[in-house]
């Protein structure tokens, strides 16, 4: 009788681990994980929550090109209100919100199938009253490659996003993918940086992914504007096209716009800037010598730059963290470049190939 009982009572055990692993299989192919954990947004603004990586339903789901819905729900509404694919700040405080990701009923783009989940994750949101915009690094020169771009990129915490962001965007045929560089980062202002290079491996549009349209949208208002105000840009005014603001960069020949693009599933808006006013060709006469090697000397942290055809031009030095830290000019073909900081940096020469360079501690 009692062996009875015993393997009765290890049968059930049995059964119960094997339900335990079962379920945390199941819950294992919801798993999303999103941009952050944790995040920190202004009181009163619009956020939406970038995910990092799908869940494996998802992956399988939007593989197909099906649609998916996003819904927030939160354990504190008077500090953080779930709005359908959004969520909006609306006291100082903390709450933990839950993303959900659910088919969309065939034949509708945001209609959710509540019985048909394929993810899910939690984060916590702290708010405050303001939170100063972070921008990542955009002060990258026209004309560069990506074997430049890249690595100044990736030294700021930018993870290369490309190949995930496609299939994430399985839609986006072919053509419009051509010359385009995904980069991720955790940025909660900015989560996602485009980068566009012609024929020629030639950076000229940076596109920034907008989590908030409250950053963005509204001309003189907003944090964008008046950063890019404090950057030396004018004021074009409202496109009348697409409706939207613009700014121009006279020094760098630069246009900045903003617009709306779906991503994730979800209506995002993007800052974006142009080379030369939408003359995508036209960065190719910044550079048109890429194969002239620059003569270099150095000494300690002093460096001298010599170009040997080429009697002007601009010579940039950026840091590993995409920073520009010197601006100078070629006076007959030459640029004195003293006391550089500490560490890696890139030269960038008008009409030349780019040259890394490594300043000594002491």
């Amino acid at each position: 009788m009692k062996k009875h009982v015993l393997k009765t009572l290890m049968m059930a055990l049995f059964v119960s681990y094997l339900s335990c692993i079962a379920i945390a299989q199941e819950q294992n192919t919801e798993r999303i994980i999103p941009l952050v954990e944790h995040c920190v947004i202004p009181v009163g603004s619009l956020y939406r929550m970038p995910i990092k990586e799908y869940s494996s339903k998802m992956v399988d789901h939007v593989s197909g090109k099906k649609r998916y819905v996003i819904r927030y729900e939160s354990d504190n509404a008077s500090v953080v209100k779930a709005n359908g694919n959004t969520f909006v700040a609306k006291s100082v405080g903390t709450a933990q919100l839950t993303m959900t990701a659910y088919k969309a009923v065939p034949g509708t783009n945001d209609q959710a199938d509540l019985t048909a989940p394929i993810g899910k994750a939690t984060f916590t949101v702290e708010v405050k009253q303001e939170v100063p915009l972070e921008m990542p690094p955009i002060d990258l020169p026209w004309g560069s490659s990506r074997e430049l771009i890249t690595p100044l990129l990736t030294e700021k915490g930018s993870k290369l996003f490309t190949s995930t962001y496609w299939d994430m965007h399985p839609n986006v045929s072919e053509e419009y993918r051509v010359g385009i560089e995904a980069f991720l980062n955790q940025n909660m202002d900015f989560p996602v940086t485009l980068l566009t290079f012609n024929s020629r491996n030639q950076l000229y549009r940076k596109t920034l992914i907008a989590s908030s349209w409250e950053r963005l949208k509204v001309p003189k208002v907003s944090a964008v504007w008046k950063w890019l105000k404090e950057q030396g840009f004018e004021d074009r005014g409202i496109n009348v096209g697409s409706n939207m603001w613009e700014m121009y960069h006279t020094p760098t020949q630069t246009l900045a716009t903003v617009g709306y693009l779906a991503f994730q599933s979800t209506l995002y808006m993007y800052v974006d800037f142009l080379y030369d006013n939408k003359e995508i060709n036209a960065v190719e006469t910044i550079e048109t010598h890429q194969n002239i090697e620059l003569e270099l000397s150095q000494k300690g942290h002093d460096v001298t730059i010599v170009h040997p055809q080429r009697e002007k031009g601009e010579v940039l030095v950026f840091n590993s963290f995409g920073e520009r830290v010197v601006e100078r000019q070629l006076v007959n073909g030459k640029c004195e470049l003293p006391n550089l900081p500490s560490g890696l940096l890139f030269v960038v020469v008008t009409g030349a190939k780019p040259v890394k360079v490594f300043i000594p501690t002491h």
